[in-house]
């Protein structure tokens, strides 16, 4: 199903609590994000809200994040998706979805981060692909991850009568992102080595994996958008600087608006290495039509 989204409504609930001062207490539980978006087909038509919640939970040193996103359609339709995600700190370590990092390592670069897309442009690439003949749906994309464009091409072999010419489209996905470390942001070319690139008739059999295909699409550009205004804002908070795992765990458990920041750019992370995922998992199998050049 097409599912575009726009925010509405953004409240966000929080309790401020230091993780480090319940190391001897019982568990604490609060819900530090509330989220609601009208959910829109592509031809522009309201069909639903998408309702998220983040409840954090702290016991002694693991910080675990929930997230539960429900969909309700006006035809009726519900879908619901959870997630949990454990940051825990040991004496020498930070395990944040059950990968290590040293506390020391540096998780999120926002210098880095904000000088690189000053000096990168997503038009350029799209203005290189029409340049090309390629007509661009993805426009806001971050290309190195996911993209997709639908080009005409007088495919040889047709089983149109007199060869007519047929729309094309070109799916490229990356199987995920290269890691925590380097992808939190999204930055260029931190994508996972493995990668897949398939065309297919446009209007073909496989039309509906198309369909799905931009949707998951959607999903990273959406992420992305989310991820540089949730950075600009976390900046203005602590400052232009690097992150390391050790202060991810702490602004995640403590910290009121910056925890609250954080917990959002990690699960706007997650939803686009989860899409990332699905598409590379929807299209590595089928197979791939031979065009021109």
């Amino acid at each position: 199903m097409k599912l575009l989204s726009v925010i509405l409504s953004l409240a966000f609930v929080c309790t401020i609590v230091n993780p480090s001062s319940t190391m001897a207490e019982n568990r604490v539980s609060d819900v530090i994000s509330q989220e609601a978006e009208s959910i829109y087909d592509k031809s522009g038509e309201e069909i639903g809200t998408r309702y998220r919640t983040i409840e954090r939970e702290i016991d002694g040193n693991k910080i675990i994040l929930k997230s539960k996103t429900i969909e309700k359609l006006y035809d009726g339709r519900e879908n619901e998706k959870i997630r949990e995600t454990e940051f825990i700190k040991t004496e020498d370590e930070i395990i944040i979805d059950g990968v290590k990092y040293n506390p020391d390592d540096v998780i999120i670069d926002l210098k880095n981060h904000q000088n690189g897309m000053q000096q990168s442009s997503i038009n350029n690439v799209a203005q290189r692909q029409l340049a090309a003949g390629y007509t661009i749906l993805s426009e806001k994309g971050y290309s190195t991850y996911i993209n997709y464009s639908h080009r005409k091409y007088n495919v040889p072999g047709s089983v149109i009568p007199g060869g007519a010419t047929w729309y094309v489209t070109k799916m490229y996905v990356a199987n995920g992102t290269a890691g925590v470390s380097s992808a939190l942001l999204l930055d260029p070319n931190n994508h996972a080595n493995q990668t897949v690139t398939i065309f297919q008739h446009t209007n073909g059999q496989y039309a509906s994996v198309i369909d799905d295909f931009e949707d998951y699409t959607n999903i990273v550009i959406e992420a992305r958008d989310d991820l540089e205004l949730l950075s600009v804002e976390l900046s203005g908070l602590i400052g232009f600087g690097a992150i390391t795992a050790a202060t991810v765990w702490a602004l995640i458990g403590t910290v009121g608006g910056a925890g609250i920041i954080a917990a959002q750019m990690y699960e706007a992370y997650a939803d686009a290495r989860d899409a990332l995922k699905d598409a590379y998992n929807l299209i590595k199998n089928i197979p791939s039509v031979n065009v021109p050049g």
